[in-house]
């Protein structure tokens, strides 16, 4: 009985790795294609570099260059003109969705945190989504 009670916390903790490890890839693949779809000159990073965010730590490094400033700006630069139909380009809920990140690793407030992470990442990738149609309807 004792020898099986030492086994459950060995596969919480297997599931709960698995699971960052999953959305890492996940936030990676959708910021790969968010890059790709842009001109190359618009480019303010290269896409390749999108998947070393599967590491945790620079995954959360990356969230704040990236989704706080390159493909906003990267975006802003493609749109041209039409920049304004929408808003800051998404630089002010990627900065929220970086500070959120970065609470993640805060103990106390970790799994709340988590919940606000993503809900920020749906909201994020809904409206890079309609700029990306937008992009490739001109």
């Amino acid at each position: 009985m004792i020898g099986r009670l030492g086994t459950l916390p060995t596969i919480a903790v297997i599931s709960v790795i698995a699971i960052i490890v999953l959305l890492n890839v996940l936030v990676a693949w959708f910021h790969y294609n968010a890059l790709v779809v842009l001109p190359p000159e618009h480019r303010r990073f290269p896409p390749v570099w999108m998947w070393l965010m599967i590491i945790p730590i620079v995954h959360t490094v990356f969230i704040w260059i990236i989704s706080a400033f390159k493909l906003p700006a990267s975006y802003r630069s493609a749109l041209g003109e039409n920049a304004h139909r929408f808003g800051s380009c998404n630089q002010r809920l990627g900065l929220a969705w970086a500070i959120v990140a970065t609470t993640l690793f805060l103990p106390v407030v970790d799994i709340l945190s988590f919940v606000a992470y993503v809900v920020l990442m749906i909201i994020y990738w809904q409206k890079l989504n309609k700029m990306q149609k937008y992009l490739l309807q001109k």
